[in-house]
């Protein structure tokens, strides 16, 4: 029998424990209700079983879901959390550690009522990351066509791609009117929505869950939005006035660069419209806690620091809203493939960042451990992650792949990033 203290303690001091399974609803865009969002790259990870064959409340107590919470509970890894873990051992701070800082406390009784065959009776889903389908109006390198619809006729083209049985480019959930009303009855308990994609401000659904917080004032509730933040308006509807209306409001802009190599490495992406959708939102959206995602590729790692600084020396941002996310998949983009001058040369510029941030608030006088203290130190481990490994190997199929994908799209990766040009010649 679990008493209140042991499972305190298996949530500040556990290896492996997670509360996602108690609290966390998300959905891929192909219908799988899976663990979170790190639990596979891309939308083919199948997770507890898909709401297109099965209702969410039989998935919700169904067996896949049950054997994750026992597993949990016996502070037992799981494959499927690989990323927190190699996170974790990065120093990096993992959604597992953010999800038990938020919410395990909160929703203790839930963990201490579950019975032995991880039945939880009062577990609800009061976080969601519904992503509805890949629809999406960019072509970024470093996604892919099941995670954008624009991706479709490149994929094609590259080799074989999973189309499923219509070929059609959008992949999205089926019956999600009917899965939108069973999710009605947990509106009262929602605390936070995050939206992805694809691209979120083109979905008819997440404008349904907007509507559904406004007719119930539920403006309190937490919404995330990670956006390319490409377009404001949407069937006549304009995003800034919705967001306006409520106060915990956090919209995350995934850009890689700025000016061209924003534009290549986001294809479809117009750099001088995004700074204006950009002023906007600061201007109509005062309280709107703007930040930047920037995935940290080989394209880009000689280049980061310099686009970080340009941001916050235009007040676009303050130097702690940056966030680095660094490229797991495909493998021939991650900067582990550069050879070990560049990568000295990588180390030298971020270490120099490192000085320079230091003079800058809030990072000058930091203290303890909080969010400004995480984005100093994500500079430190972007050295330790360039340093971990070598795939120079790879270096081939990183040309290969680039040179077919700027066949098709009419580019040159060198024009936009000549600082590349020593892989070509080793």
């Amino acid at each position: 029998m679990r008493s209140w203290k042991s499972i305190k303690r298996l949530i500040h001091t556990g290896k492996h424990f997670c509360i996602i399974p108690w609290i966390h609803l998300h959905i891929t865009g192909l219908g799988y209700m899976g663990l979170c969002c790190g639990e596979k790259k891309g939308p083919y990870a199948r997770g507890y079983g898909s709401v297109n064959k099965n209702t969410f409340r039989a998935l919700w107590q169904g067996e896949a879901i049950r054997e994750l919470r026992l597993k949990m509970l016996n502070d037992e890894a799981d494959p499927r959390c690989r990323l927190c873990y190699e996170q974790e051992n990065l120093g990096q701070t993992s959604l597992r550690f953010l999800h038990n800082r938020s919410y395990a406390e909160k929703f203790l009784d839930w963990l201490l009522n579950t019975d032995e065959w991880g039945f939880a009776p009062d577990a609800k889903p009061v976080y969601w990351d519904i992503r509805f389908s890949n629809l999406c109006n960019l072509r970024c390198r470093s996604c892919s066509y099941t995670a954008s619809s624009a991706w479709f006729e490149d994929a094609k083209a590259l080799g074989p791609v999973r189309t499923r049985k219509t070929g059609a480019a959008v992949i999205r959930v089926q019956h999600t009117a009917r899965l939108l009303k069973e999710l009605e009855p947990y509106y009262s308990s929602l605390e936070k929505v995050i939206f992805a994609g694809g691209e979120p401000l083109l979905m008819d659904e997440n404008y349904d869950i907007l509507d559904n917080l406004e007719r119930l004032q539920k403006y309190e509730t937490e919404l995330h939005f990670i956006t390319n933040l490409t377009t404001l308006n949407y069937k006549g509807r304009d995003i800034l006035k919705i967001w306006n209306k409520f106060k915990n409001l956090f919209v995350t802009v995934s850009l890689d660069g700025s000016g061209d190599r924003c534009e290549y490495l986001r294809k479809g992406l117009k750099w001088k419209a995004v700074l204006k959708n950009l002023e906007s939102l600061k201007e109509n959206c005062p309280n709107a806690r703007l930040s930047i995602n920037c995935t940290v590729s080989v394209f880009n790692i000689l280049h980061i620091t310099d686009f970080h600084r340009e941001l916050v020396e235009k007040n676009f941002i303050s130097p702690e809203m940056l966030q680095l996310c660094f490229l797991y998949e495909p493998s021939y983009y991650s900067v582990k493939i550069l050879p070990s001058e560049m990568k000295k040369h990588a180390i030298k510029k971020i270490i120099t960042h490192i000085h320079w941030l230091k003079t800058r608030e809030p990072f000058h006088n930091l203290q303890g451990f909080n969010m400004h203290a995480e984005r100093f130190f994500q500079w430190e481990n972007c050295i330790k992650y360039i340093r971990e490994g070598d795939r120079t190997h790879l270096i081939p199929k990183f040309i290969a792949f680039t040179e077919k994908l700027d066949a098709l799209r009419n580019e040159n990766c060198l024009e936009i990033f000549p600082e590349l040009k020593p892989l070509y010649t080793l």
